[in-house]
């Protein structure tokens, strides 16, 4: 699975290994200008920036997971 919204250039940030929160399996996300822009099973560029998110869910849209 790949969900991409713009096309393929150099990412800010990519997450790499996550668990994603309503999404099954791991998957990679890409981050420029402060947005996901792809999310997909493995992102061959590289980021600026990278994250080993294996083991940990990611949450996106979420500030903070604590309610009351």
């Amino acid at each position: 699975m790949r969900i991409a919204v713009e096309k393929r250039e150099n990412m800010d940030l990519v997450i790499r290994n996550a668990t994603i929160a309503g999404l099954s399996g791991v998957k990679d996300i890409g981050v420029r200008d402060g947005r996901i822009v792809e999310v997909s099973d493995r992102i061959e560029l590289r980021g600026a920036e990278e994250i080993q998110a294996m083991g940990f869910l990611v949450a996106p849209g979420f500030m903070d997971v604590h309610m009351h």
